[in-house]
């Protein structure tokens, strides 16, 4: 609320009577704006769900994608090699005379 005082162009139109237009300044009144916050919060809400819904999918199509970026290499790399081929190549074996 705030408050309302009483001016020189407010008596104009607002002073009726001859003791308004000698006195200016003191408080009159008040104005207050009252706003239903029903329809904002309920669409609030709305947004909110919305906001979940867009996250779930987002990372949905991102883990989609690298899983199919996975199985994309997967089958571009050579047939017959895996992955510990290369470590069973460079083992070496223990001498043995020890």
């Amino acid at each position: 609320m705030e408050p309302l005082f009483l001016e020189q162009a407010c008596t104009g139109c607002h002073g009726a009577g001859a003791s308004l237009q000698s006195v200016t300044g003191p408080l009159r009144g008040g104005i207050s704006l009252v706003i239903p916050v029903d329809d904002l919060v309920g669409s609030r809400e709305e947004i909110r769900m919305l906001n979940r819904i867009s996250f779930v999918a987002l990372w949905l199509v991102g883990l989609f994608v690298i899983a199919g970026l996975a199985l994309a290499l997967d089958t571009l790399r050579p047939t017959g090699r895996t992955a510990f081929a290369g470590r069973e190549r460079t083992r070496r074996r223990p001498p043995d005379d020890l």
